[in-house]
């Protein structure tokens, strides 16, 4: 029986509104939410703890049997909080140590499942990876599926990243993800000092935004993006590889 990709989605909605926070919770309290276990904890530890990883293909080659087995299993079917012990894996916990990194091998296997159950934590397992979370009262674009926003490419992301910024929506311009910060770098260089707390919060304080000024921290903020960006841009059928300049600096 085919499943909708929208009844797909609404378990992702509700498991973005009704379980363990997701990615742009983790730091944490000062964000209203609670990391309410240690199985939270695991959780809140693990989101982008290896974005840069070697071989990432290969991380996800070792961890998604675990977390397959872990899906189809009698520990979740029979469980009464599927959403919560579905994440509460080692093999989910190192895809979503990818980040972004993970989306390509999450979409694939997406298109390759039938079981609605499993594409559901996949869509979850989407949203925490991108960042781009399905938050009814944040996101104004909380029904895009999984498959419109890959279709969509960084072209849907970049009108959406317009839109927003245009009505000043700076909750917006964070939950559409990863795939919004090559825009978002682009007003932090042109003297928007706003886009500081998005990054910060995006990337979940990975990113090195120190400085006594602002002036100093977009500095480091922009030479961090200049060092690290291959490993938080999403690689969208529409987004030409990074190519080495000269000087051998990632250009793209």
């Amino acid at each position: 029986m085919k499943v909708s990709t929208y009844v797909i989605l609404a378990l992702a909605v509700l498991a973005a509104m009704t379980t363990l926070p997701v990615a742009d919770a983790r730091g944490a309290d000062d964000h209203g939410v609670g990391w309410i276990n240690e199985a939270g904890r695991a959780l809140r530890d693990a989101y982008y703890s290896n974005v840069d990883a070697e071989d990432p293909e290969r991380v996800w080659e070792e961890n998604w049997p675990i977390w397959s087995a872990r899906l189809r299993g009698p520990q979740l079917a029979y469980s009464s909080v599927p959403l919560i012990v579905g994440r509460d894996c080692e093999g989910y916990h190192g895809i979503i140590g990818l980040g972004p990194r993970a989306v390509p091998f999450i979409v694939r296997q997406f298109r390759r499942e039938h079981e609605a159950n499993v594409r559901a934590m996949l869509t979850l397992a989407w949203q925490d990876t991108s960042g781009f979370v399905s938050v009814p009262d944040a996101n104004p674009w909380y029904m895009t599926t999984l498959e419109q926003w890959w279709e969509g490419g960084q072209a849907l992301t970049d009108e959406r990243f317009a839109e927003a910024y245009a009505e000043d929506d700076l909750e917006a311009i964070r939950w559409l993800g990863a795939a919004a910060l090559p825009r978002v770098m682009e007003k932090l260089e042109a003297g928007d000092y706003r886009m500081l707390d998005v990054v910060e919060r995006r990337t979940l304080g990975r990113a090195d935004v120190e400085g006594e000024t602002p002036d100093e921290r977009a500095a480091a903020c922009l030479a961090w993006w200049e060092e690290n960006k291959q490993y938080w841009l999403i690689p969208f059928p529409d987004r030409e590889p990074l190519q080495e300049d000269e000087e051998g600096e990632l250009e793209g």
